[in-house]
C-alpha cells in the first residue's frame, strides 16, 4: 500500500513539473526577455532600459 502512495506521489511531482515547463510565457514576460536582452548586448542605455520597462509594467 505505502509503494502505491509513493507511486501516486512521484507522478505526481512529475506532472506538475512538466506542466510547468510547458508553460509558455505571456506577452509582457516575453517582451520583458527580449529587453533584457537587447540590454544585456548594449543595444540600448540604461535609461531606455528602465524607461522601457516602466512602460511595460
Amino acid at each position: 500500500m505505502m509503494i502505491l502512495w509513493i507511486a501516486l506521489i512521484v507522478l505526481a511531482i512529475w506532472w506538475f513539473r512538466r506542466a510547468a515547463w510547458r508553460r509558455e510565457p505571456s506577452g509582457s514576460e516575453r517582451a520583458r526577455d527580449i529587453l533584457a536582452e537587447r540590454f544585456a548586448r548594449g543595444e540600448i542605455t540604461t535609461e531606455e532600459y528602465h524607461e522601457r520597462l516602466g512602460q511595460l509594467s
